[in-house]
């Protein structure tokens, strides 16, 4: 990945990782929030 002179994620990077989030958000339902617990093996 590149970086940026600071080390931290360039603009790109954290388009990338935005939309990656937006794209997995669908997978995690109501319940999966509210009981987090319940997602546990």
């Amino acid at each position: 990945m590149a970086r940026g002179r600071s080390g931290a994620l360039t603009q790109a990077d954290k388009a990338a990782i935005n939309k990656t989030r937006r794209a997995a958000a669908p997978r995690f339902s109501l319940n999966d929030m509210i009981f987090p617990e319940l997602m546990r093996p």
